[in-house]
């Protein structure tokens, strides 16, 4: 069986996830529970952009993005203090990307 996942991709989303912000708060890190489904989403519309023809007009992935932090309720701030926490902490990093996996896994639609 062909997975849709590919890990290589999900780790693209990590520097267009990370871009833009001037500075960094104190308040705490998001929980696993909660960068798993934001990362989740956040790989949905990457991969929904790329199945789109060149021929169909959609928005970059650029301009998901803030839709996509609040629905989560979550800032760019909030996500990207949190990614930096978990890039130096690559234990919890890698329970984070394993469960990503799994739910997209989960997702992915079996031919009949």
């Amino acid at each position: 069986m062909k997975s849709i996942v590919n890990k290589g991709l999900l780790w693209a989303l990590i520097p267009l996830a990370l871009s833009g912000a001037p500075k960094l708060s104190r308040a705490p890190i998001l929980p696993q529970g909660q960068m798993v489904a934001l990362l989740v989403d956040l790989y949905l519309a990457k991969a929904l952009t790329m199945s789109r023809s060149a021929d169909e007009t959609t928005a970059p992935l650029i301009q998901h993005v803030p839709a996509i932090y609040e629905a989560h309720e979550v800032s760019w701030e909030d996500f990207h203090r949190s990614m930096q926490y978990y890039l130096v902490h690559p234990k919890e990093l890698k329970h984070i990307f394993e469960a990503v996996t799994q739910a997209l896994i989960a997702l992915e639609v079996q031919p009949e």
